[in-house]
């Protein structure tokens, strides 16, 4: 798991099977070829008429050592070099293959100087060019065309771009409190172990922003992060974004602006600039050449999720092991992940205890609705979170992910998993997920006022009508029944039979450790 607790998915390092499609994200930016200006400045000279010298190098220090006589040169694939020969006019510079035959030349015609890709330049003193695969398993030597003892060997090495990136699985389009600004919201404070809250929630905002966050992003050329999802054989870009060079462990938010696979499984790409060279829209596919160019991706379920928490009573206190609350909850994208609902306490003043718990639903999937929300104090030394409740109080509910990590029925414990995150095209991850707030009321049962009354139905009773009968009866039900009133009406018959599974469970089944 990541630090926000998340659980990182499977990494690909390939793409098969996509289609070759019409390219063209353009976002203000435009993914272009790669550009004539060299990567790396080598500067050459003869001593004499023997040995060739390398007097400095700009760009990369090991293409070679600096006053040595005929160095072995390093030239990597994928790069552009200027050699700038200082001894030109009596000592011309030419690469050469194995069998000595000239590639590139200042004095002739080498084999490979028409190759678009290599772009063989030479204007007076400065040879250019760039090495492409097939001039880096090629080149073997350098020598000047007129003195056969000036000639030194060359390696050659494979393009590196040191590129990384993490696609947690995260929810958008959903429901959210978004960050306030000013005084017209609610403040909750966030735990110090749930880092994806934010420090303040307003009032519901609806759903956020379609969006994707790609975490710990790495690379060291310029490149592009390119999000798609599949449609048949093709690889359809869903959003993109423009990533310099030399970036670590940035976090990206990337706008989804073709939701034709929303929600459902996406992938990010990390692809060199130098090798997507059309301009990409959201909508077009990806074409075979810029597949092959991929340095690294990963895949992740993008979900649509939505969660309703309404204000709720019990005309009792709520013990361990009560249904404490239903819920109403949809998390879209995967039919097979599983999900579970927490419910955190507020403190005094309000603001969300994030580290503490009162209660969680069994393990959902899909569509969920009347969940119950089962009472369970995590820690169980918490100040807020003190059972059994009684009293008025506001509670956030939270859905947490569980992916395949659990089955749909099984029993979880209150911050047993991490939380979903959320993410917002203009806020990025947006406070506690996807989230709702409620007030939830519970009577004392020593309440003198509840009692005074009780005795004054008792009096009113006329035993010769039946009505005691009746009342007995409905004091019967009320004795057994879930704490919450609203929760059968919500739940139906088979809320309760499972509100009654879940007392002859006991508590103490609940109780299990917090995953750190």
């Amino acid at each position: 798991m990541d630090e926000n607790g998340q659980a990182n998915p499977t990494r690909r390092t390939v793409i098969v099977g996509i289609g070759i499609g019409a390219a063209s994200v353009g976002l203000g930016t435009s993914v272009t070829a790669s550009s004539h200006e060299a990567d790396v400045t080598v500067t050459i000279n003869n001593i004499g008429s023997n040995a060739w010298e390398v007097t400095a190098v700009d760009g990369d220090e090991d293409v070679a050592p600096t006053g040595e006589e005929n160095p072995t040169l390093t030239l990597t694939e994928g790069t552009r070099y200027s050699f700038e020969n200082e001894g030109s006019g009596a000592h011309p510079l030419a690469f050469r293959d194995s069998d000595d035959d000239e590639l590139l030349s200042q004095s002739g015609d080498g084999s490979l100087e028409d190759n678009d890709d290599i772009d063989w330049e030479d204007e007076g003193e400065t040879a250019t060019f760039t090495v492409t695969e097939e001039l880096a398993g090629s080149l073997d030597n350098y020598v000047c065309t007129a003195h056969p003892s000036m000639v030194g060997d060359i390696e050659s090495t494979e393009e590196t771009n040191d590129a990384a990136l993490t696609f947690p699985n995260q929810a958008t389009a959903s429901s959210t409190f978004t960050a306030a600004d000013d005084d017209s919201g609610t403040s909750y404070a966030g735990g110090s172990d749930q880092s994806v809250f934010g420090t303040t929630l307003a009032t519901m905002q609806g759903e956020t922003t379609p969006a994707v966050l790609v975490e710990d992003v790495t690379t060291t050329e310029e490149s592009y992060v390119v999000v798609t999802y599949e449609d048949g054989e093709d690889l359809v870009i869903a959003g993109v974004e423009a990533v310099d060079p030399e970036l670590e462990e940035a976090e990206l938010v990337i706008s989804v602006e073709d939701d034709g696979g929303f929600p459902g499984p996406h992938v990010a790409h990390i692809i060199p600039a130098d090798d997507a060279s059309e301009a990409y829209e959201p909508g077009d596919v990806v074409s075979a050449d810029t597949a092959e160019a991929v340095v690294t991706n990963d895949e992740a379920s993008v979900y649509q999720a939505t969660l309703e928490f309404a204000d709720q009573e019990a005309d009792e206190p709520v013990q361990e092991g009560d249904v404490m609350a239903t819920v109403d909850v949809t998390v879209n994208g995967d039919d097979e992940a599983g999900y579970v609902v927490d419910i955190h306490p507020t403190d005094a003043d309000g603001e969300l205890v994030g580290d503490e718990f009162v209660g969680a639903t069994d393990v959902l999937t899909g569509e969920s609705m009347g969940a119950e929300i089962v009472a369970e104090q995590v820690p169980d030394d918490g100040e807020f979170n003190e059972l059994p409740f009684a009293g008025t109080d506001d509670f956030v509910a939270m859905i947490h992910y569980v992916g395949d990590e659990a089955d749909e029925g099984d029993v979880a414990s209150p911050g047993e998993y991490p939380v979903l995150p959320n993410i917002d095209a203009d806020e990025g991850p947006v406070p506690g997920g996807v989230t709702d707030i409620g007030t939830l009321t519970a009577a004392d049962e020593d309440d003198p006022d509840e009692d005074d009354m009780d005795a004054e139905d008792d009096t009113d009773d006329d035993p010769a009508d039946g009505e005691d009968e009746t009342d007995a009866e409905d004091d019967v039900a009320d004795d057994e029944g879930p704490g919450f009133g609203p929760i059968v009406g919500l739940a139906g018959v088979g809320g309760a039979a499972a509100y009654a599974a879940r007392k002859l469970r006991g508590s103490d089944s609940l109780q299990t450790e917090q995953k750190e």
